[in-house]
């Protein structure tokens, strides 16, 4: 029953062109800046990022949204690949608008929701709502997801035998974020973060059976955080020149309701260099630092569809991670392309283990096919492979970064 549910979602997203796939207007240059729920990766909350990458792809097209709530929508069925997933259909919803005190295409304020289900029979749901105030100085963000996962766990370290054991969980993810510019280009802003995570079904005699994974069978990962941002890209789709550097800072204390107290910073650098005509060298640098005792729900995670491609997601885990990672990015005719890439990075516990059990690389390369050749959303298609021999095949949406 489920293949032919799948089969037929595969030809529904091949028969039924989005609505934003042709003659869209392009935007001028916008200093909206980066999202300050979804741009970073590297823990569970990454399961929910396909609703931010959805919604992200379809209100930047957006120049010409109405004045008024839910004058412009959006219904769309989507088929993609992971190794994490396989097989997964996505069905996802959008609606965007203008506020009535302003024209300005970064202004424009959105609310999309999407629900997927997998051949491993994993579900997830989630929401994202967008609103702008004060003529675009003021946004607030608010996202709730939703996950019923069956994930792998190959332990804690830079170092393990390849070995994973499976282990259900079901999450549940509320994240709040108000921020101000301050001068164009430039944002603060204040976060609200709360996951609740319990484990439903592990393996006997593995490591969270015996209590060697961290964490207990119920987390709770509660706080507040402060970010900022400074955003010179041209687009946030597939930008063609420009820099972001963004930093954000979390606190989780058992008075915020935090089973495992712990602290969470984390930097991500991207700078994008025009090449040769239309060709681009983007590169990012991702680190995540989390003093404390994080349980196994906030690991820091390396590999998945956008840190190392090519790597297992939670092939690696452990308190801290960072990634440096590029990607050659060549049109080649119409609204094909092409992509290289390339990363290496490490999880470890402390400074004295930042290299343990060796660098960890991958490589690959890929296609792109534009569905908004204006506002740079592609539909990629990559494969990636790692240091250990692991390779992974990706359909997705939206640039790794």
């Amino acid at each position: 029953m489920l293949s032919r549910i799948l089969v037929a979602l595969v030809l529904l997203g091949l028969l039924v062109p989005p609505a934003w796939a042709d003659d869209v207007p392009s935007p001028e240059p916008d200093d909206r800046g980066p999202d300050a729920l979804h741009e970073g990766e590297g823990g569970f909350d990454s399961r929910e990022t396909l609703v931010g990458d959805l919604e992200h792809a379809t209100h930047e097209n957006a120049e010409e949204a109405p004045r008024g709530f839910g004058d412009s929508w959006l219904l769309l069925p989507l088929v993609a690949y992971t190794p994490e997933t396989s097989v997964f259909a996505a069905l996802f919803g959008s609606m965007w608008w203008k506020p009535d005190d302003t024209s300005q295409i970064d202004e424009v304020c959105s609310w999309g929701a999407a629900v997927l289900y997998t051949w491993k029979q994993q579900f997830v749901a989630g929401q994202e709502l967008d609103l702008h105030f004060d003529q675009g100085v003021w946004q607030f963000s608010h996202a709730v997801g939703y996950s019923d996962y069956v994930d792998e766990w190959y332990g804690i370290g830079g170092q393990n035998d390849g070995r994973a054991e499976t282990f259900d969980y079901t999450e549940v993810l509320i994240e709040h974020s108000v921020r101000r510019r301050i001068v164009p280009q430039v944002y603060v802003s204040l976060l609200q973060y709360l996951t609740w995570t319990r484990l439903d079904d592990v393996e006997d005699g593995g490591e969270f059976d015996t209590g060697v994974a961290p964490g207990s069978d119920i987390e709770v990962v509660s706080g507040p955080g402060i970010g900022f941002d400074w955003d010179t890209r041209d687009r946030q789709n597939n930008p063609r020149r420009g820099h972001l550097a963004s930093a954000q800072l979390s606190l989780f204390a058992p008075a915020f309701g935090t089973s495992h107290s712990h602290g969470r910073i984390d930097l991500d650098l991207r700078g994008f260099i025009p090449a040769w005509r239309d060709h681009v060298v983007a590169t990012q640098f991702f680190t995540r630092l989390q003093p404390g005792e994080p349980g196994f729900s906030s690991q820091a995670e390396m590999g998945g569809k956008d840190l190392q491609r090519g790597i297992f997601e939670g092939r690696w885990r452990d308190r801290n991670l960072w990634v440096l990672q590029t990607e050659y990015r060549a049109p080649i005719v119409w609204r094909i392309g092409a992509v290289a890439f390339g990363g290496v990075g490490n999880v470890f516990d402390g400074s004295d283990t930042l290299f343990d059990g060796g660098l960890k690389w991958s490589v690959g390369g890929g296609l792109r096919f534009a569905l908004a050749p204006d506002e740079g959303v592609n539909l990629r298609f990559d494969y990636g492979r790692g240091a250990q021999g692991e390779g992974g095949f990706y359909i997705s949406i939206r640039e790794a970064f």
